[in-house]
């Protein structure tokens, strides 16, 4: 697992990451040269099918608002790995048809400054797909037949396709399935 040290402004969006750790064996990681500055502090590489469940500094949830740092912390960084939710699930064009190689985007319903949070999958050879490791919530499902890279993080354009996306609550360790159609 690596701990990373994004760029983050006022509003919470993350940049480039200034920095990475990994954690060793027992879980304990060590980042040096932390300029002072605000940071969003995330995971990669997490174990299949986990999710970060909590993430603290001196009693601070780091995992929702940024960690600025003013000076050496006095404590160390805890944070806490649980069994995510699981969604399996089929991608249909217009005819009912299965859709292959099909990109899946989940996207929750708050917490959307959280890149973390968000998923994707491809689908198979007959239109399946599967994603692991969904932190508890509400989320929508969509799957658009072309879209650039990265534009789901666009709310205004998400907005617009919220009446053709799959509703999904996922709770922990759980297991939902979500039949999508075919966003042209």
């Amino acid at each position: 697992m690596k701990v990373e040290f994004r760029a983050s402004d006022s509003s919470g969006r993350t940049g480039a990451v200034f920095g990475a750790a990994t954690a060793s064996a027992n879980g304990e990681f060590t980042y040096r040269n932390a300029l002072p500055s605000n940071y969003r502090v995330t995971l990669a590489n997490l174990p299949a099918g986990y999710y970060m469940k909590e993430m603290e500094l001196a009693n601070i949830d780091i995992r929702t608002q940024p960690l600025t740092l003013i000076r050496t912390p006095e404590s160390g960084v805890r944070i806490i790995l649980a069994k995510g939710g699981a969604l399996q699930g089929t991608v249909a064009d217009a005819s009912q048809q299965p859709v292959a190689d099909q990109q899946v985007v989940l996207i929750p319903d708050d917490f959307r400054n959280r890149a973390d949070l968000y998923k994707t999958a491809r689908t198979d050879a007959t239109g399946r797909f599967s994603i692991l490791g969904m932190a508890p919530g509400t989320y929508k499902a969509y799957a658009w037949q072309a879209i650039e890279p990265f534009r789901y993080f666009d709310e205004d354009f998400v907005r617009r396709f919220d009446d053709r996306a799959v509703s999904v609550r996922i709770t922990e360790s759980s297991s939902s399935t979500a039949n999508l159609s075919l966003i042209p």
